[in-house]
């Protein structure tokens, strides 16, 4: 779940001009063998073009979790604002071929996230991404940020906080809410975006619940 948090800031500032369209309502995709599939969130299309290219490419920096979606505005289809407010829906890769039941599996990520030694987002990690990043997109990206648990509820647990990003020189900030669950048995992140911050931490958990359990087998 490494690059989750840093993951929040880059786009606005690394990508120009994007081409983004959503033809299907529904969108598919499998964990391991689990397939699953979800509405199109009121507003957010799938990339294509451009935009599309710059999605995968950091998918690909993310070595630890498999993206299975990446969701834009639909109202900036042509413009770098297409990724001010965006969904990033993540797997990780340890647990593609696990299925649990989704409050035994809460249960014991709200073990992990809660103990002295949760994972965080800190110097080490911005230290990683940024030679991952320049790997991939040719350029070094500078993230700092508090990243991390923010409570849970019978769907959700949920990590979130505030993270800036720096692209030669330019610095974008903005908020990260995730709600961490189980469909059809497998550990999914659902991961939402706002750059810059124009809404609330707890408006932004309130969008990535509802995406996450709109998510079905």
């Amino acid at each position: 779940m490494k690059h989750w948090a840093t993951l929040s800031v880059l786009a606005p500032i690394a990508l120009g001009a994007t081409a983004v369209s959503a033809i299907d309502k529904m969108i598919g995709f499998a964990i391991g063998e689990t397939k699953l599939a979800m509405p199109l969130p009121p507003g957010f299309c799938e990339p294509t073009g451009k935009a599309a290219d710059f999605a995968n490419r950091i998918a690909t920096i993310d070595s630890e979790n498999e993206t299975l979606a990446t969701l834009v505005a639909c109202d900036k289809m042509n413009t770098p604002e297409a990724f001010q407010s965006y969904i990033l829906i993540k797997s990780p890769n340890a647990t593609a071929n696990v299925k649990m039941e989704k409050s035994q599996g809460l249960d014991l990520l709200e073990q992990v996230m809660t103990r002295p030694d949760a994972p965080k987002f800190d110097e080490r990690m911005s230290e990683q991404f940024a030679k991952d990043s320049e790997r991939e997109l040719g350029t070094a990206i500078s993230i700092t940020g508090a990243f991390g648990y923010a409570g849970r509820d019978k769907d959700c647990i949920y990590m979130a906080g505030p993270m800036s990003g720096t692209v030669k020189g330019k610095t974008k900030t903005g908020l990260i809410a995730t709600c961490l669950t189980f469909a059809g048995g497998k550990m999914i992140g659902v991961n939402v975006y706002e750059i810059p911050a124009n809404t609330s931490i707890p408006a932004m958990k309130a969008q990535a619940r509802t995406v996450a359990m709109s998510i079905r087998p």
